[in-house]
């Protein structure tokens, strides 16, 4: 991994919490999670992400965090160019479908969960913003039947189409169970939390992004 640790403080919390936050510069800064995690992310899986995100305006789309392969195929949690949070099932070129929140204020830290209960359809999804259930829209082409990666799952970038992310990111987990809205609310009054494995459901993996990274 490159790029720098910056103190850049999510507002929640207290002193015994990082200070600080992994700021990506889009030109090739991004984790390596592997691909242990892809097994718990198919199609007719329930899972659910949630990561702090702070980013300024900008002309393309950013990844947060993502497995998407070269087909593509898996799944891409993002920022778009216009400022909205979207969450894309893709199978290839011309299946995928994808859950969409309202545009979001630039240079603010935002908190965001997504769940997802298996259904293989995008009323499956959920989006939370700020604790709040936010499904602004959906979009969706052609049939999902598959989006099982063998890439790695990365934060900050995906593999092949260079949509690297700019900005910071803090606290990013993973379950493997839909996430309730009471369970979204804790995580989020939470902040910048010591221990999030501790947190049940526990996340089958979390990442700090603070100044361990």
């Amino acid at each position: 991994t490159q790029g720098n640790l910056v103190p850049d403080t999510v507002t929640r919390g207290t002193a015994m919490y990082s200070e600080y936050s992994f700021d990506f510069d889009g030109v090739g800064d991004y984790f390596d999670c592997g691909t242990s995690f892809n097994s718990s992310l198919e199609l007719g899986d329930s899972f659910s992400f949630s990561a702090w995100v702070k980013f300024s305006a900008g002309a393309s789309t950013r990844t947060i965090l993502s497995n998407w392969d070269s087909t593509p195929k898996g799944f891409q949690l993002l920022v778009t160019s216009t400022e909205y949070i979207g969450l894309r099932f893709q199978e290839d070129a011309t299946n995928y479908f994808t859950r969409a929140s309202n545009v979001l204020a630039v240079d603010t830290w935002h908190h965001i969960v997504v769940t997802y209960d298996g259904s293989g359809v995008v009323g499956g999804m959920n989006m939370y913003i700020n604790s709040s259930l936010d499904n602004f829209g959906h979009v969706f082409q052609g049939t999902v039947t598959d989006i099982t990666s063998a890439d790695q799952v990365r934060i900050g970038a995906e593999g092949t189409f260079m949509m690297n992310y700019v900005g910071n990111i803090s606290n990013v987990a993973i379950w493997d169970s839909e996430l309730s809205a009471a369970n979204v609310l804790t995580i989020y009054n939470n902040g910048r939390p010591a221990d999030l494995a501790s947190f049940s459901p526990a996340p089958i993996a979390w990442w700090k992004l603070g100044e361990e990274a």
